[in-house]
């Protein structure tokens, strides 16, 4: 799988990653998720590696949550998509 990249910026490469998983996680009908669908769903478009960085950064952060190794949208991150902040 090649991963498709903005520029060779490493800084704005992470920031896409993490506004697709946020926008994957906390989509209108929010479900948990694992790592491996969310990376299923970014098919092309990032590696695991990738994925499971930007989660764990994105739960230090408080935007997603994690248990029993399902990832899912924080309170304030489905807020943020219920007011089309997330959008892409």
């Amino acid at each position: 799988m090649h991963e498709k990249r903005i520029g060779g910026d490493p800084v704005a490469e992470e920031e896409r990653i993490h506004r697709l998983v946020l926008n994957v996680v906390a989509d209108k009908h929010q479900r948990p998720w694992s790592v491996d669908e969310i990376v299923r769903a970014l098919y092309g478009v990032s590696s695991k590696l990738a994925v499971e960085d930007a989660v764990a950064q994105l739960q230090v952060i408080g935007l997603v949550n994690q248990a029993d190794g399902l990832v899912f949208a924080s309170k304030a991150a489905a807020h943020m998509d219920r007011l089309d902040i997330l959008g892409l």
